[in-house]
């Protein structure tokens, strides 16, 4: 069966598509089609703002499910943007194959009339009156003219009535918990009904497959008294929810009448037609996960998951979970391991530990036993898995990145059995190239002898970049650049062994790259007090950040588009040196890229080829909310780069340069 469905990335949309992707041909008919849509789900986005593209993908419809809502109309022209929509989808349909639309209205309808004993029912009749707002009249209009247009142009048609929707990626019960936290307040003697997202599905697929056409049907869950469910939030958030009889509940608008009323809802009737009867208590759908991910913590859990058929993609605490929005990985089941995690084995210079377990872990552990990881970055939070798959890198001249230390791992195989491969096995490079559908268990590295470094900072003019770029950098064990083409001035750490502490150091500190430059001068000035050297352990001078405070709220913050883009390119060296020289050329005349306070970080990494020989590169990254001259900036590297230009895929990469890997086509093996 071929079902395209209008708001495939909404809420209950996205969810949709997972759910029928399974057993069937799936479009979804987006506003914006993303750019990343996973290979691991079987599912075409087109885009429903292009009539003919539109019109294409209904053609061959068997089944369209109307699920979209635009909300960007405002004031008058939400209901017309919405209803010219709505026909549109109809007539469309129409013109194709398609037997059978489904529409999704809400139980808002209900705000309306009054219940009958058993509560709510599909059968009662539904009338406008004054004092609806404007969700609630297009939600009633609309079940009209898809009931009155379906039978006119001869296509079946169902009505679905969802109650509250709680689950993953849904605004509840995230929303509920919150509005907890700041708005303590409750409602008492009433009644909500709330259904989970996945009983939805189940139940829409159902009566897809039953063949049930021309019938309402309310999609609902159990009823719940409002004390229970206020109390539930507020112990979530950690407060206690109050109960005062003088909230000013007349004026909430319809959308939300259920808080004006007792609401009982009957959802017999699909429960019948279904099979699928809901019996979930309220503290497992306030427990659905808030910030819309699946948990993994056992590789019992992850053997779960991978048997139950729908694509997925695991997620340690890698860059792309802070630095990408989440609307840019919204598109696939994200499956957290961040939960698996602990320190397994030490055997000699080996460490192995659970795939969710941080290098901020892995590090304290070794310092312990004067051990330590020989490359590491400067924000040591990231999972090992993470390791694995992407290349997180520091900056040295004897590794590219933390995987060059993995020497074995262990995964789960499609059978579902633990596996282990070691460095050099047929199937080591293509698992670095899964990206779906894979779930790490333990990771082994190699550590070398701990000690202490020093990080000798200096300020320099950038007429001596070049040189740093080309050979000066490799005086050091490790040398990163904060480039200010602006000013004409470069920051350069010097990182090195060392024995003993010098004269006078400071201890090692969070550093601010990225920072203005009159900012980073002065944070220089008032944490160095006249020193210009930090002096401490292996990984406390390598890694100064070792985690993200408040990283939940952060990562919230990420669900809309980025107001700053991070973006980290990776060329040779002999690129790289034609770049700086090029970005410096521009600088000193009236073409300027880079204006004021804005900087470029530089990290330098190895690699040996196949010829024995060992290979540069640098990791050149800038952040900026231009996105305009950012990508003019890319642009200009790839024209610059004779051996190509590579992304880190744990940053953001413009849409159009998106790479499979983050190295540009050199040996790297």
């Amino acid at each position: 069966m071929r079902i395209v469905v209008a708001g495939a990335l909404g809420g209950i949309g996205r969810h949709l598509v997972e759910t029928l992707a399974g057993s069937h041909e799936v479009v979804g008919a987006v506003r914006t089609v993303p750019s990343n849509s996973s290979a691991a789900t079987p599912v075409r986005y087109v885009s429903s703002s292009s009539r003919a593209e539109l019109a294409d993908c209904l053609r061959e419809a068997d089944v369209v499910i109307h699920a979209a809502l635009d909300t960007h109309a405002r004031g008058k022209a939400f209901i017309p943007r919405n209803t010219e929509f709505t026909r549109d989808l109809l007539e469309l349909s129409a013109a194709g194959r398609a037997k059978l639309f489904v529409y999704f209205s809400s139980w808002v309808v209900y705000s309306c009339t009054t219940p009958g004993p058993t509560g709510y029912r599909e059968d009662q009749d539904l009338a406008l009156h004054d004092g609806l707002d404007a969700y609630t009249r297009l939600k009633l209009s609309e079940e009209r003219t898809v009931v009155e247009s379906c039978r006119s142009m001869g296509m079946r048609y169902l009505i679905l009535r969802p109650t509250l929707v709680f689950g993953p990626r849904l605004t509840n019960p995230a929303g509920a918990v919150r509005m907890a936290k700041w708005f303590p307040l409750g409602v008492a003697s009433r009644t909500f009904n709330i259904v989970s997202v996945g009983d939805l599905c189940a139940m829409v697929s159902r009566l897809l497959e039953s063949g049930v056409t021309d019938e309402v049907f309310n999609l609902g869950g159990n009823d719940f008294a409002s004390e229970e469910y206020f109390a539930a939030a507020g112990r979530l958030a950690g407060r206690t929810v109050r109960f005062p009889s003088w909230l000013p509940l007349g004026r909430l608008p319809s959308t939300v009448w259920f808080v004006k009323t007792d609401v009982r809802i009957d959802s017999e009737k699909v429960r019948s037609a279904t099979g699928v009867r809901p019996d979930r208590s309220l503290g497992d759908l306030l427990a659905s996960d808030m910030y819309g991910d699946t948990q993994a913590d056992s590789v019992g859990a992850m053997r779960e998951i991978s048997e139950s058929g729908v694509p997925f993609k695991a997620y340690g605490l890698g860059y792309s979970l802070f630095l990408n929005p989440r609307r840019r990985i919204k598109l696939e089941r994200r499956v957290m391991v961040e939960r698996h995690r602990g320190i397994v084995a030490l055997h000699g210079d080996l460490v192995t530990v659970k795939a969710g377990t941080t290098l901020t872990e892995v590090s304290r552990f070794l310092d312990q036993v004067d051990l330590t990881l020989a490359t590491l970055p400067e924000f040591s939070g990231v999972t090992a898995g993470a390791c694995f798959f992407v290349d997180v890198h520091g900056s040295s001249n004897e590794y590219f990145a933390v995987s060059d230390l993995i020497v074995e791992v262990s995964y789960l195989d499609e059978a579902g059995r633990v596996v282990a491969a070691k460095r050099g096995d047929p199937v080591w490079d293509e698992l670095r190239q899964r990206e779906h559908n894979v779930f790490l268990n333990k990771v082994t590295f190699k550590c070398e002898r701990a000690g202490h470094l020093t990080n000798r900072i200096e300020f320099k003019d950038d007429r001596g970049l070049p040189e740093y770029v080309r050979e000066r950098h490799r005086e050091n064990l490790s040398t990163v650049i904060e480039w200010y083409p602006g000013r004409r001035r470069f920051m350069v750490y010097n990182i090195n062994r060392a024995d003993a502490p010098p004269a006078a150091f400071a201890r090692p500190m969070q550093t601010f790259r990225h920072a203005p430059y009159p900012f980073q001068r002065f944070l220089h000035a008032l944490r160095m007090r006249g020193r210009d050297t930090i002096y401490g352990r292996y990984c406390d001078v390598l890694a100064p950040w070792k985690d993200l405070s408040h990283r939940r709220f952060w990562y919230r913050l990420n669900d809309k588009e980025p107001t700053a883009y991070g973006t980290e390119l990776l060329l040779s060296l002999d690129d790289a040196d034609r770049l700086v020289r090029e970005v410096q050329a521009r600088q000193r005349s009236a073409d300027r890229l880079f204006r004021g306070n804005v900087s470029l970080g530089l990290r330098f990494g190895y690699r040996s080829t196949t010829d024995g020989d060992r290979r540069g590169f640098v990791w050149m990254e800038w952040v900026t909310k231009d996105r305009e001259t950012l990508w003019e900036f890319v642009e200009l590297a790839e024209r610059l780069a004779a051996e190509g230009v590579g992304f880190h895929r744990g940053k953001y990469v413009p849409p159009r340069r998106a790479m499979p890997r983050e190295a540009p086509p050199l040996e790297r093996n």
